[in-house]
């Protein structure tokens, strides 16, 4: 009974927060796979071709707080 009310909220709400973490991960393995996508590229060539900040297009602050969450 001690352990039951401070988890009631996580028991009553198990489907919105596995939810919420589900479309956490999706988000998390969609960037994952942008930035494999670009090391198999340069690996096989050798060079990258956009002349753009590589750090800001393949990860974000988002991207890093989401996976510390």
């Amino acid at each position: 009974m001690i352990l039951r009310k401070p988890y009631a909220i996580l028991i009553k709400n198990f489907r919105f927060i596995h939810f919420i973490l589900s479309i956490l991960i999706i988000y998390i393995i969609f960037k994952i796979n942008n930035l494999l996508y670009f090391l198999n590229n340069y690996i096989q060539r050798g060079y990258y071709e956009k002349a753009i900040s590589l750090t800001n297009q393949y990860t974000s602050l988002m991207l890093f707080i989401i996976v510390l969450l």
